[in-house]
């Protein structure tokens, strides 16, 4: 192909971008342990076993007081604000776009309600298996009688946000929101009538010691008690301003209210006197749950967990909350790590992180602490051989993962942030930092060297295509090369003056650098010349890594990821189904690879993060029929729609308004036999664009028929 003809072909990447999008995200999200999302809901069956929910459709269990979690993502693309169990196995969980999940095994496995509604519900309350309902924005409040399998609307005579839900039985209940909205039902909420609460704060938490006597906390260091059902609503002092998010009673005299940079206060005295139990400058506090007078457990922003065992004198947080993973890296399908940092305590101007160092050897289905030897932030690693690994890190961190197993700091001659570091084979290896820092090894790191780099630009990212040949790239366009081994640099002319991240080669000649507001540089003649081919549709992306000369995948903010099959030609759109920003991944073959990024975010694929989501398509058997969950969902303008013909027939796809009435026909033709995709760009049977809403899409095979739903955005 000649100079001119790639130019070109580089040229249209523009238009892939849009146009080429992976449906049905393939990339499946961990959470081992509650991580830096925000939590916003804690339930406590008992001192050992606990259930979380959180932003990014997260859900964690613990049952041994929170030494190890087990987790679970629901929706990447959902949050998640209110849990409510009623016994040990039933329990529901609500969030965003009308979002509702059921539990029968105690949070273990979760199947989602079908709730008709597309606003957000910021709580759930059941009063026994049955009879449940939830609240949200614009007043919206729903009610099922049959444990969530159907929902019907209650009027509430309000606009307002419904933040909190409390049913003493289930007739007797009310709930919070905005400017002071109180609601009180006796009939199960077939009406709903506003109390005087005395205020205009938004109130956020709700609770009831018994059928007369409850507490509303809320903005402005507000708590309000009643002891006549919310007849009259008395204002409590609590000597403070704190936004308040949550309240919690065990009984009409014990009680804590939480909120905003760590504020905890309690009562033994049903609210007469309130006592400070601060957490100093610490996270936002959306939740507590106490089981008795002594042991408790309360959640917030960052993914943040504190527990008592004395009634709050003392809150210890938990272990390991990790603000961001910056590099991820595996030896096999069972072996890896991943490094970043994490959360260790507060100040007054925010968290105090710390490195982070986590293992897995099953997969990622499980992680665990692999060393306490890092104090700052790991930025980078890489595996030399199978067994033998470095590490780099801020401050001049250095680690070294031995043939045993086992990191150790390593000895060396800069104090700077490093932040990456590659190696071209067993004994060569070299690292890059702040202030144009370049260090080199020849012996597989026992010694590491300081290159001149003749820049005092920080240098992000490095690669060598052989024992010779290397680039680095850093803040406003650096690049420089090398073809000694890392003795002599030089410069590179970008184009440009953004941040570099990330650079990769496919060989001496052919190579790619990626930075910040989705920059993506292409060089044909080693570097000596860069074009930018394109904008990613992205912020900024982070990383780059290739499995071959063909196959390869960038990351980036918002969730991005994009995958090429032909060198970095063109690229697709990977649908990874998280809004997070995304700093580092690692494949072992076209098929297995990890992302990892902010707010503890991992994901995998074994598919490439290609365009079918094989989770879903393992639900049903080889002979049998299937149509996936379209994706995106909510959506606007366009939407894909997955399903799987098991032989050839006569196949419809039709989609219908919440009425029952034909709004379009998709498919109606014979097909053959496996999976088939159609795209829905929100277009009726006569070319007209519908109104947003929720619409009913339907499959119809022979004898099989099964209908789903999905919800338009304008």
């Amino acid at each position: 192909m000649s100079l001119v003809s790639k130019y070109g072909l580089a040229i249209i990447i523009v238009i892939g971008f849009i146009s080429n999008i992976r449906g049905q995200s393939d990339w499946s999200a961990t959470v081992p342990f509650p991580q830096g999302q925000s939590l916003n809901s804690v339930h406590l069956f008992n001192e050992q076993k606990m259930i979380l929910a959180g932003h990014g459709g997260s859900i964690n269990v613990t049952t041994d007081g929170g030494a190890t979690w087990s987790g679970q993502v629901l929706d990447n693309g959902i949050d998640l604000y209110a849990l409510h169990f009623v016994d040990t196995n039933n329990g529901w969980v609500a969030g965003s776009y009308g979002r509702v999940y059921k539990s029968a095994d105690g949070g273990s496995s979760w199947a989602e309600c079908f709730t008709s509604v597309n606003h957000t519900l910021y709580s759930v309350f059941f009063a026994n298996d049955q009879v449940g309902w939830a609240a949200g924005v614009l007043g919206l409040i729903i009610h099922t009688e049959n444990g969530g399998n159907s929902w019907i609307s209650q009027g509430s005579s309000t606009t307002n946000i419904l933040y909190d839900i409390f049913f003493t039985d289930t007739t007797h209940g009310w709930i919070v929101g905005w400017d002071g909205t109180i609601l009180y039902t006796d009939d199960g909420g077939d009406n709903w009538t506003p109390q005087s609460s005395g205020t205009t704060s938004r109130l956020y938490g709700v609770t009831f010691a018994n059928d007369n006597t409850g507490w509303v906390a809320g903005r402005w260091g507000t708590v309000l008690k009643t002891t006549n059902s919310g007849e009259e609503w008395t204002t409590q002092e609590t000597g403070s301003t704190m936004r308040l998010l949550a309240v919690d009673f065990v009984d009409t005299e014990t009680g804590w209210v939480v909120g905003m940079d760590g504020f905890i206060l309690n009562t033994s005295d049903g609210g007469d006197h309130w006592q400070n139990q601060n957490l100093s400058a610490g996270p936002w506090l959306n939740a507590v749950d106490f089981i008795d007078d002594s042991t408790g457990w309360a959640v917030g922003t960052r993914g943040s967990i504190f527990n008592t065992v004395n009634g709050g004198q003392n809150w210890k947080g938990q272990e390991h909350h990790p603000q961001a993973f910056t590099a991820v890296h595996f030896t096999s399908a069972d072996t890896g790590w991943i490094s970043g940092k994490e959360v260790i305590g507060y100040d007054e101007e925010g968290p105090v992180t710390k490195g982070l160092m986590l293992k897995t050897i099953n997969g990622g289905l499980g992680w665990s602490l692999d060393t306490d030897k890092p104090t700052s932030s790991v930025n980078d690693m890489v595996f030399s051989q199978h067994a033998h690994g470095w590490a780099v890190g801020d401050s001049g961190v250095i680690l070294e993962n031995n043939d045993a197993g086992s990191w150790s700091l390593h000895a060396v001659p800069v104090t700077v942030d490093l932040y990456s570091l590659t190696f071209n084979d067993p004994g060569h290896g070299w690292i890059t930092g702040q202030s144009g820092t370049l260090l080199q090894t020849s012996d597989n790191g026992t010694t590491w060297n300081e290159c001149i780099s003749s820049v005092t630009s920080d240098l992000f990212a490095v690669y060598f295509s052989d024992s010779l040949s290397g680039w680095a790239a850093g803040a406003q366009g650096t690049i420089l090369h090398t073809v000694d081994g890392g003795e002599t640099w030089d410069p590179q002319n970008s184009t440009i003056q953004t941040d570099l991240h990330d650079i990769y080669f496919h060989d001496p000649e052919t190579g790619l650098a990626i930075g910040a507001d989705g920059v993506l540089l292409v060089s044909y003649f080693g570097g000596a010349n860069w074009l930018q081919t394109s904008t990613v549709p992205a912020e900024d992306i982070h990383a780059i890594f290739f499995t071959d000369q063909e196959t390869g995948w960038i990351a980036g903010d918002a969730g991005t990821i994009l995958m090429t099959v032909d060198g970095g030609i063109d690229w697709d759109l990977s649908t990874s189904g998280t809004s997070v920003d995304l700093f580092a991944l690692h494949f072992l073959n076209p098929d297995t690879g990890w992302v990892v990024g902010d707010s503890g975010r991992i994901l995998f694929t074994t598919t490439g993060g290609g365009e079918l989501n094989l989770d879903d398509a393992s639900m049903f058997p080889p002979a049998s029929f299937g149509i996936y969950q379209n994706f995106p969902n909510p959506f606007n303008p366009i939407t894909k729609i997955n399903y799987y013909l098991p032989k050839q027939i006569d196949a419809t796809i039709t989609i219908y308004d919440m009425l029952g009435r034909q709004v379009r026909t998709l498919i109606s033709q014979t097909q053959y036999a496996g999976f088939h995709s159609v795209i829905w760009n929100t277009n009726n049977d006569y070319g007209k664009p519908v109104s947003a809403g929720i619409y009913l899409y339907q499959i119809q095979a022979g004898e099989y028929l099964q209908t789903k739903k999905m919800v338009l955005l304008k």
